[in-house]
């Protein structure tokens, strides 16, 4: 429920979404965290910014902008010391268009820079968490 402010018509009137994931994005979370088993943490819609050690937002401003608005579907983390293991994009033909397409190479560069795989899943219908499983191995293990 949206709680306005009447004493203050500036105020934008904020709304809770329902979901913090898209049907698609939840029926691919679900097979992912079986794919994860008791070994990684599945989080979602994580900020680049956040996964990016001493980037100081004053410092390398132009750094900071180009990852500060950009987020990743999934990261998976070490379930006992919460380190970053694998970022997981969800793929759908939004990716082919050539502003998406240019999206991904920057964060795809933005990954091997820092040392973190990117898996890369299309939408489907449904998933076999077998089969992300071993897609996830498969990516960490060059």
């Amino acid at each position: 429920m949206a709680l306005a402010n009447s004493d203050d018509p500036d105020f934008y009137p904020y709304r809770l979404t329902r979901s913090l994931l898209t049907s698609s994005e939840k029926a691919f979370y679900g097979a992912l965290v079986l794919a994860a088993g008791r070994r990684y943490t599945v989080f979602a819609k994580v900020r680049l910014a956040d996964l990016c050690q001493d980037l100081d937002r004053w410092a390398d401003t132009a750094a900071f902008n180009q990852v500060s608005s950009k987020h990743v579907d999934f990261v998976l983390c070490d379930a006992t010391t919460f380190r970053p293991v694998l970022a997981v994009e969800l793929d759908d033909r939004s990716h082919l268009r050539a502003n998406r397409r240019s999206r991904d190479e920057l964060v795809d560069r933005v990954f091997h820079t820092m040392g973190l795989g990117v898996y890369r899943q299309w939408v489907r219908r449904s998933y076999d968490p077998a089969a992300i499983a071993r897609g996830i191995e498969d990516t960490l293990t060059p």
